[in-house]
Formats: structure tokens, sequence, C-alpha cells
């Protein structure tokens, strides 16, 4: 295929890439959210300040677009790791943490277009990283396989820091035969009655954000949701750049028809709220909230129940609550992806290699037994 790669270094660069990004991002075997324009071009406006802008892109001789490696260089989080600079993707670094990413490659091209990039990251661009950190990456990932290999041939050593449990609702035919599909009988049955004893005892509407209410004013009742929810134990909304970033997209998903902000109210009071993606058929879990008053409804649920029944509505056959095995999680879905957080250790850099043997010692420590 003979590909020629380019390295981009300016916003005005990433800008241009619009409309060819989401053209190839919808025939590769790697499409998903938080891999599209919309969602990284938002992330780097609200953040890319602090992070050196690294995009390769690999073309065909006649000039057409074959793959995207959305990458960026940065310090680290946390208090080691902020003397490193790690090269991630777009969005991996910092207080809003992107899943499922990857190297974007037309089908054909997954081989040739991952290598490319990978002799480039371990090449030219290795002086101005000490980790390489792909974080909550699907396994099976055929880019991903040509990255560890690649890394294995220079010398570097491939460590899976973590293992994430990835649960998703699979939705076929009707509400009544999703609900079949979960492996609690005591969920079966609490979805059920609890759905119809609400409707019974209460009055009850499903609102939707951009459509009965502005999207800016949907989020207000999100942020104020998850902040009575989960308060300071919560990762969500808790800078003020998390919450400009978030303000910032769902105004762009929702012109896109991207966004599912859907509102519980009981009895004229809005009692839980979603703040989720829809995208190439699927719905992404994101955030949300509910208020404690309305647990004995089992409120977070029954939200969970009209969200489901709002993608079913739309055609919407899979509902994915991505990284994180939560009990909740458990309980509402019935299939299991499985990622992992990759590292690879610059062999080269000095500060990489004595982080890697300080981390090692600090293990070992934790492993050896009581005396």
């Amino acid at each position: 295929m003979n590909l020629k790669l380019d390295r981009i270094t300016a916003p005005e660069g990433f800008l241009a890439l619009e409309g060819e990004w989401e053209a190839l991002l919808s025939r590769s075997p790697q499409n998903g959210f938080f891999l599209t324009f919309e969602y990284l071009f938002a992330w780097w406006e609200v953040y890319g300040a602090d992070y050196e802008l690294t995009i390769l892109t690999a073309r065909r001789e006649d000039g057409s677009l074959a793959g995207i490696a959305p990458l960026m260089v940065g310090r680290g989080d946390g208090a080691a790791r902020r003397h490193l600079r790690h090269l991630s993707f777009i969005g991996g670094l910092n207080d809003t943490l992107s899943e499922y990413q990857d190297f974007i490659t037309a089908p054909e091209a997954i081989a040739e277009a991952s290598q490319l990039f990978c002799a480039e990251i371990f090449g030219p661009l290795a002086p101005r990283w000490d980790i390489l950190h792909m974080p909550i990456t699907l396994q099976g990932s055929g880019s991903m396989a040509e990255l560890e290999r690649f890394a294995g041939t220079a010398g570097c050593k491939v460590k899976h820091l973590n293992e994430h449990t990835c649960r998703y609702m699979a939705i076929a035919g009707t509400w009544d035969d999703y609900v079949g599909t979960l492996p609690s009988s005591h969920i079966r049955r609490a979805l059920r009655s609890k759905w119809k004893r609400l409707h019974n005892d209460h009055a009850v509407r499903v609102l939707e954000g951009g459509i009965d209410m502005t999207v800016a004013a949907a989020m207000d009742i999100v942020v104020a949701l998850n902040h009575g929810r989960w308060g300071e134990e919560g990762q969500a909304f808790q800078t003020q750049k998390f919450e400009t970033f978030h303000r910032l997209l769902a105004e762009r998903l929702h012109a896109k028809g991207w966004l599912s902000m859907p509102m519980l109210e009981i009895d004229g009071t809005i009692a839980a709220a979603r703040y989720d993606f829809v995208y190439a058929g699927k719905l992404w879990s994101f955030q949300g909230g509910w208020k404690a008053e309305f647990a004995p409804q089992s409120v977070g649920l029954m939200m969970f129940a009209a969200s489901a029944q709002w993608a079913l509505a739309r055609g919407i056959r899979e509902y994915d609550f991505l990284a994180g095995d939560l009990r909740y999680k458990q309980e509402i879905s019935n299939a299991a992806r499985t990622a992992v957080d990759i590292e690879v250790v610059n062999p080269a850099s000095l500060r990489a290699r004595a982080f890697h043997l300080i981390r090692s010692a600090h293990h070992a420590i934790a492993r050896r037994p009581a005396a």
C-alpha cells in the first residue's frame, strides 16, 4: 500500500482533518465515541494548553487517509508521574479520562498503518517521551497488538497495569425481551414490578435535555444531582475544566443528534438524570445522579430503565457502561468486554528507568509477607 506518514503539531492542522476524520472513523474497526473528532477536538480546546499535539496520519499515494494516531505528549498525573513525559492518546491524561482509545485505521490498513505509526513512536519520537501510556484499550485490538509487538522488537518491556471489565446491555426485541436476558432474577422482578408501581403510585414523566429544556439547563440539573448524590466522593464535575469541557461537548453533540439527557420527573420533581452519548448505533453511559429522597422508589434503577427504553425506541441495540465493574453495572448488564492499560517504559530515558525500578521495588516490598 506504500503509506506516507505526516505529523501534525498545530491545532489548525487538527481542525483541517475533521471531514476526513469522520469518514475514516465511520468505517474503521476501532469506531467508537471517544475517538470521534467532536470529542477529541473539544477536549483539546479545553485541556490542550498543557500538552504537545502529536497527531500522526498515514496516507495512500493518492492522498487519501488510511490511518490516524491521535496522540499527545505531556506530564503524567500524580506526584511521581508529573516528572515524566507521557506519550498518550489525546484525552488519555488529566481528569477527563477517555476510554476505548486506539489508532484509527481503514479495515484494510490496520497492520501497515499501525506499523508506520509505531516506527515513528519508537524512532524519531522516542527522545520526546519517557512513558508510553495507553489507558483503557480494548483487548483484541489489532492495532494495539501491533504496538505491543513493535515495542518488543524495539527492546521495550510492555506492561498491562490494570485490567478493566467493561459491561454493557445488549438490547434486542422488546423491553421485556431485554429484561429476560439479565442474570439476576431479583433484578428482573425489580425492573418489572417497581417500574409498574412507580407509574401506578406517582405522576411520572421522562423529560429530555435539548427538547423539554435547553442543554445548558439540563447540564445544570445533571451537575447538581451528581454532586448531591456523590459529593466529594464522586470523580465527575469536580474541576472547572471538567465541567467546562462537558458543557461545550454537550452543546456540540446535541447539534449532531449524539446527545442523550433524559430526566425522570416524579410528582413534579426531577428525581434523576443521565448525561450519555449516542454514536454508531450505541448508547454510551457517562454520568448522572439522583435525589436521595427517592431511594425507596429505586430511582437510580428506574432511571436506567427509562434510558434503556429511550434507546429501544430509537433502534439502539447496545448500552455500554464502560470501564468499572460496579455492582449496579453487574445487575443491569448482560455482556462484558475487557480493556487494559498498556504502559511501555522508554529504555533510553533515565527518568523512566528510575521510575520503573522504584515502582518495582515498592511492589516487591508490598508483596513481601509479614514477619
